[in-house]
């Protein structure tokens, strides 16, 4: 028997931080988890870059830091064991030579995936170029055809998809990511078809198959200026595609 009636609960989750502590920040990221088991959520979304924070700088550069948070990831994906629950969490991830912006999908143990950050804003007190390379790089265009050229890489749960187009399947629903600026950038994906929409602050649904979001149609809590523009681009979204947002800005 349908006991949700068609219902998905979605949290959008800010927990305490501190730059480059790894292992407080998971800590903090676990209890939220828990708290949000409790409330009954199937998916949770974490902030980007929320295992090392977003002000890092060079530190991102550091071994130390980028191996203290792949541990930590490895800590979080292996709380979830068990439990019905969707995580999405933000750090940064080595390939090669490059340094990505990424968000990890998790459940019951396991990485679903990975997804890097397209648009690196680098304006203003913005310098994401300086550290990280763009989610475009896991792609390269070949004759006949574009291919991926990292599809999958190694972490320690074995080899898992690396991509900026995966798509995330449940029973009920589909979900894809984009982070930060990849939803306001030229491009967009917005008019995909799945159901379920989450990068980075923001967590919506795409009522295209009778699914509904419970609580908020529209949330946000931001300290910038650039929130009311933020504010008025996913509202015409939400026209536009019958989008449901959970927006939280740090």
């Amino acid at each position: 028997m349908n006991t949700n009636f068609g219902f998905v609960r979605v949290a959008a989750a800010v927990p305490t931080m501190r730059v480059a502590d790894c292992r407080y920040n998971a800590e903090q990221i676990r209890a939220q988890i828990d708290e949000a088991i409790a409330e009954g959520v199937e998916v949770i979304c974490f902030p980007e870059l929320s295992v090392t924070g977003y002000t890092c700088a060079d530190l991102f550069f550091t071994q130390q830091l980028q191996q203290s948070s792949m541990r930590e990831l490895e800590a979080i994906c292996n709380y979830t064991r068990g439990k019905a629950i969707i995580v999405l969490v933000g750090a940064p991830l080595q390939v090669d030579n490059d340094l990505f912006n990424c968000a990890f999908v998790m459940t019951d143990g396991e990485v679903m995936g990975v997804v890097p950050k397209v648009n690196l804003p680098n304006t203003g007190e913005f310098y994401e170029k300086r550290w990280f390379t763009s989610g475009r790089a896991a792609r390269e265009y070949m004759p006949g055809g574009v291919a991926p050229r990292i599809p999958k890489i190694e972490i320690w749960s074995g080899e898992v998809p690396f991509g900026t187009d995966l798509l995330f399947c449940t029973h009920n629903y589909t979900f894809g990511i984009e982070i930060c600026e990849d939803l306001w950038s030229l491009i967009s994906f917005i008019g995909h078809s799945f159901d379920i929409y989450v990068f980075s602050f923001c967590l919506l649904s795409i009522d295209r198959l009778g699914m509904k979001i419970e609580g908020y149609h529209y949330c946000e809590i931001d300290y910038v200026p650039e929130g009311e523009y933020k504010s008025e681009y996913c509202k015409w979204c939400h026209t536009l595609s019958l989008i449901f947002y959970f927006l939280i800005c740090f």
